[in-house]
């Protein structure tokens, strides 16, 4: 085999490999995120991490607004989910600074770790993003 300029190729054989679920496989979780500071604004950025170390996934979703979230199609296992409220907008998280004084956004780690089962999403996990 030759580029388009005509230099060979290197001796290489490659090989991708891939594998194909059943989307029965799949589940979702789901709940509602709620802002203790009424006075807040910006999207919610989320992750959903699987705990299973041998296998690691994530899952990430952006929610405009207070109200309904929803991680879809995920693989059966335990997650742990965290989340910041993206205040200034720029789309990442913001640690503040010290002069001129900026406070962080606020992260949280949500303390429960949540195990989903194929075909049995786990919905109504309420979030209470503390001040």
């Amino acid at each position: 085999m030759f580029d388009l300029v005509g230099n060979p190729l290197a001796d290489t054989l490659f090989q991708r490999q891939f594998t194909t679920i059943n989307p029965d496989t799949l589940s979702a979780i789901g709940g509602d995120i709620i802002d203790a500071d009424t006075a807040a604004s910006g999207p919610f950025y989320m992750q959903a991490k699987s705990t299973d170390e041998q296998n690691p996934r994530v899952y990430e979703l952006w929610v405009e607004r207070e109200g309904r979230y929803e991680f879809k199609e995920m693989m059966p296992g335990r997650y742990t989910i965290e989340l910041f409220r993206d205040e200034d907008g720029n789309g990442r998280f913001s640690p503040g600074r010290a002069f001129p004084f900026r406070p962080a956004e606020r992260y949280y780690v949500v303390p429960d770790t949540i195990e989903i089962r194929s075909r049995w999403p786990s919905d109504g996990e309420d979030i209470l993003l503390p001040r």
